[in-house]
């Protein structure tokens, strides 16, 4: 059972979406580089011991009042298994907890965060009266890896997760005070944007358009009859839902009052469909050139959640 996934924060979102509509400076393009990457490593564990019965899956999960923060923990019978994925590639060498790469930069911090995290999460554990042992492991995700050096019990690989999952599928299934010591986790969950600082970019600078949610090109165009936006690769959406993604493509990049201009800077839709689906989802605010929209909670449906969830989902 999967009781929480993974959700990524404004400011990484920002930077997929501004990726490719502006120059990203080199310290942003190298945060987000390196976010995607580990996010494919963390989809991958996710992949091989989601299907688990018995066991309860929490996909990030960070105590700020713990310093804690963690990739995953699977609570299975009276355990609690931390385990933080990397997706690193190439070649390292590994000495008294060490981690040296190829060129020669070595990683100083990553088994003492994981020993840092987990005394973390036995604090907590003891503090709100649960009693689960604690174990945690660093898995590499990536099959190009390579580790040359010591060994250690606390490092397993992408191959060493079928022994783990043969060993997981042995538990008695999930009781009570496991669905209470999950719910109680994710209760604590903070926000980790405060560990991202992202540089300042003048969005009117940015490339507009609509980017296609299959290929991530910028630029989808209304077919003939105006009904639906079209990309080279061949996916559509309708017109309501190019707006309503525009709109929260605007929000992420802090338009405080969203006006139909700014829409239609994107959109490039015929002023009388615009006001049409504003009207219909929108709250209009102001007059004159000071109208701008927000959002409808009373007529807003699953519809739009699920786009710009599915849309904006790395």
């Amino acid at each position: 059972m999967i009781a929480k996934y993974h959700e990524t924060n404004d400011k990484l979102l920002l930077l997929h979406e501004l990726q490719g509509r502006i120059r990203l400076s080199r310290s942003d393009n190298e945060t987000l580089l390196r976010y995607l990457s580990g996010l494919e490593g963390e989809r991958k564990f996710l992949d091989i011991m989601g299907e688990i019965d018995g066991v309860v899956i929490l996909w990030d999960i960070y105590l700020e009042d713990y310093s804690a923060q963690f990739d995953f923990l699977v609570l299975a019978g009276r355990y609690v298994f931390h385990f933080d994925v990397k997706h690193y590639s190439g070649v390292y060498e590994y000495k008294d907890g060490l981690f040296k790469s190829a060129n020669g930069r070595v990683n100083k911090r990553l088994m003492m965060q994981l020993t840092g995290s987990e005394a973390g999460l036995k604090q907590f554990l003891l503090n709100h009266g649960f009693h689960y042992k604690v174990t945690s492991r660093v898995v590499f995700m990536n099959e190009s890896f390579q580790l040359i050096g010591d060994t250690d019990k606390y490092i397993l690989f992408y191959y060493d997760l079928w022994r783990v999952v043969d060993y997981l599928k042995g538990s008695a299934g999930i009781c009570e005070d496991m669905m209470r010591l999950s719910e109680t986790l994710i209760a604590h969950h903070g926000d980790d944007a405060k560990f991202y600082s992202t540089d300042d970019y003048d969005m009117d600078d940015v490339k507009p358009g609509i980017r296609c949610p299959k290929c991530r090109r910028v630029g989808m165009i209304r077919d003939v009859k105006g009904h639906k936006y079209r990309c080279r690769c061949g996916h559509r959406m309708s017109n309501r839902e190019a707006v309503d993604i525009v709109y929260r493509m605007l929000e992420l990049f802090r338009v405080d009052k969203i006006r139909k201009c700014d829409l239609n800077r994107h959109l490039e839709m015929p002023d009388r469909t615009l006001k049409r689906i504003l009207k219909q989802y929108y709250y209009k605010n102001g007059t004159g050139r000071g109208t701008y929209y927000t959002k409808d909670s009373v007529r807003d449906n699953q519809f739009l959640d699920d786009l710009v969830d599915n849309y904006f989902e790395l």
